[in-house]
């Protein structure tokens, strides 16, 4: 029996998926649902040999899987065939490295095909960067999905490298999430290092420590420092910021108004008509994992009109049709956008508090200055409410409780 007679019965058989090779290993190719409920084309690892004389096992692998999907409705976290390791056998060490490409294994099996855009000229060493442009450019929907939410994910688990033949511990993954010193890179780090520590603790590895070990790592996060300035005073300031930074006077104007992330501002359509003053925000899940739809409200409304937000004048754009979301490119441009304010900060040191997050967090003192209830200035900044109001009303002084007096 060979792989292509081996598809074709797959296929008379009326079933759904295929067997392929990848990385020198049979996987299967199909829809599958998962135990998360989410239903999704991905790839199956049979953790058999891409060899002829292995089609056999692959096949029985693969009877395997049909028939636990059969019993629960769903691929079970532990497919049929995967070695159960007693914890009194857990012994066995693997280097960081090894854990580093156990992991992209795990990663993209469930995707699609890893450095699917990567081509490499007749050599076999360069690479050639028109055709990969070409292939990005006719990617499908979950090919570049998976690249996208790889380029966030790679800077963590690069930093592996660093200790490439030591043996991975707990311990060791401490001390370098332990660099981070800001609470964003320190909760995406500790979370990717969690991952590894569970799947090499599956695979029946001794890691000398838990999951939890890291928890005491995370940092809970706290706005830096705002611009001491009645509302209007911050207004105009941020008014001749825009005049300053042309290129990003559109992405300014909208970061004020509806407070959104700055790298959101890329994916921003303000509404007209009947919803002129709201926005439709596509922004990114927890995990990455594609974009998710928000409407956010904006405050002040009248600089819609003032800033004339409805005609669209940014360096980028990104949708959920013919413009996909390029994690890359959205990070370099909100890098270079920051940038810019603080080479403009340099020369004119009167905007020295001034960051693209402190324009995002004078959004919220503006809205729950307008009385507007939690639920509403969460929902709009695409925060969970109890990050809200630990953020932001907690960080209510007695200049903005004064401000609040006048109106009652």
């Amino acid at each position: 029996m060979n792989l292509e007679l081996l598809n074709q019965q797959i296929k008379d058989e009326g079933k759904k998926f295929s067997l392929v090779v990848y990385r020198d290993k049979f996987q299967l190719r199909g829809t599958f649902r998962f135990q998360n409920g989410i239903k999704k084309r991905a790839y199956i690892n049979l953790d058999v040999p891409a060899e002829e004389s292995n089609i056999r096992e692959a096949k029985k692998r693969l009877d395997q899987i049909q028939y636990s999907i059969e019993d629960f409705g769903c691929v079970p976290d532990r497919l049929p065939f995967e070695k159960v390791v007693e914890p009194s056998k857990q012994s066995k060490q693997i280097t960081c490295k090894e854990a580093k490409e156990l992991f992209i294994d795990y990663w993209w099996a469930g995707r699609c095909e890893y450095k699917w855009w990567e081509v490499y000229n007749e050599d076999g060493k360069t690479r050639n960067k028109k055709l990969e442009q070409e292939r990005r450019k006719n990617a499908s929907v979950v090919e570049t999905r998976a690249l996208n939410s790889w380029q966030g994910i790679t800077p963590y688990i690069n930093k592996l490298d660093d200790i490439a033949n030591a043996p991975l511990s707990v311990g060791a993954l401490y001390q370098i999430a332990k660099g981070y010193k800001n609470a964003r890179g320190r909760k995406e780090i500790v979370m990717r290092f969690q991952k590894i520590i569970e799947l090499c603790k599956r695979k029946g590895f001794d890691i000398g420590g838990e999951v939890y070990d890291l928890d005491d790592l995370k940092m809970k996060y706290t706005p830096k420092t705002k611009p001491n300035f009645q509302d209007d005073e911050f207004i105009r300031y941020v008014i001749e910021i825009r005049e300053k930074l042309p290129k990003w006077k559109w992405c300014i104007g909208a970061l004020l108004v509806w407070g959104v992330r700055p790298s959101e501002t890329f994916g921003l359509t303000p509404l007209s008509g009947e919803e002129f003053g709201l926005a439709h925000v596509l922004g990114l899940k927890e995990e990455g994992e594609g974009l998710e739809e928000r409407t956010a409200l904006g405050c002040p409304k009248y600089l819609i009109e003032e800033f004339n937000l409805l005609e669209i004048d940014r360096p980028y754009t990104y949708n959920n049709f013919d413009k996909p979301y390029n994690a890359l490119t959205c990070k370099q441009l909100t890098n270079k956008w920051a940038e810019d304010l603080r080479e403009l900060i340099k020369k004119e040191p009167e905007f020295k508090k001034f960051t693209l997050y402190a324009i995002r967090h004078s959004y919220a003192r503006r809205i729950i200055k307008r009385g507007k209830a939690s639920v509403v200035g969460s929902k709009s900044m695409g925060n969970d409410i109890k990050i809200f109001e630990e953020t932001y009303l907690k960080a209510m002084d007695r200049k903005d409780f004064i401000d609040l007096q006048k109106d009652l």
